[in-house]
């Protein structure tokens, strides 16, 4: 099974150091009749209880949803054609894994 795994950061012009990495990490997969996904960040920190949003192609929110204590959510895929799913850490961290790329 191929498994995509999305790292973004957005960043307002500041210098980064290691010390300061804590990038978002999303990976979502098929699993059965489910997409399940896994959030953390980069330097260990939990997920649990932050957001996941999944928008339609034409950026429509279909469901907002919250990780569970282990920084994972499963849910049916939606009707629409094409979709996106996004972990909102923060005002600073934020990630995308669209469709396509989930397999």
């Amino acid at each position: 099974m191929k498994r995509a795994i999305f790292i973004g950061v957005l960043l307002s012009g500041a210098a980064v150091s290691p010390a300061m990495a804590h990038a978002p990490i999303l990976d979502c997969y098929v699993d059965g009749d489910e997409i399940a996904c896994e959030a953390g960040y980069s330097d260990g920190a939990s997920a649990a209880d932050q957001v996941l949003r999944v928008r339609d192609e034409a950026h429509r929110l279909l469901f907002e949803a919250r990780f569970d204590a282990s920084g994972s959510y499963r849910f049916a895929p939606p009707d629409a054609d094409e979709y996106h799913v996004q972990f909102e850490g923060d005002q600073f961290h934020s990630v995308i894994l669209y469709s396509t790329d989930i397999e």
